[in-house]
């Protein structure tokens, strides 16, 4: 049993076997359907070329882009490097600076330790 839509399909692909047979017998049909699918074949062509174009163009945005990005990535990752060796540095002289506060305040524990000793030992003199 066929289907009634492949029936048509196959009256469909009859007529069009009749209709380019026609044509096939007038040479100037034939000739002005070669110069419409000559036409067709270039307007093809211009749309793939333009196609291919656009995405060049896009392909070639995306790498500056990605480079863009990469570069600021790279400033980015510097930046926090030496903001990280600049705290560091505070970290270290503000360490350094405490030690010195803490033997100096030593210091004088010690020195005020020696002379209450000495106090002790010698009330009156």
């Amino acid at each position: 049993m066929v289907n009634l839509d492949s029936k048509e399909y196959l009256d469909y692909l009859e007529i069009q076997d009749h209709q380019e047979d026609k044509e096939m017998l007038d040479p100037q049909a034939e000739k002005e359907r070669m110069v419409l699918m000559a036409k067709e074949v270039f307007q093809v062509q211009l749309v793939i070329e333009e196609s291919q174009e656009r995405m060049e163009h896009l392909v070639f945005r995306d790498y500056l882009e990605h480079q863009d990005l990469r570069a600021l990535q790279d400033h980015l990752v510097y930046q926090d490097t030496r903001d990280l060796l600049e705290s560091k540095e505070i970290l270290d002289s503000l360490v350094l600076k405490v030690l010195e506060d803490t033997e100096d305040h030593q210091d004088l524990w010690e020195r005020q330790e020696h002379l209450d000793l000495l106090e002790v030992r010698d009330p009156k003199d």
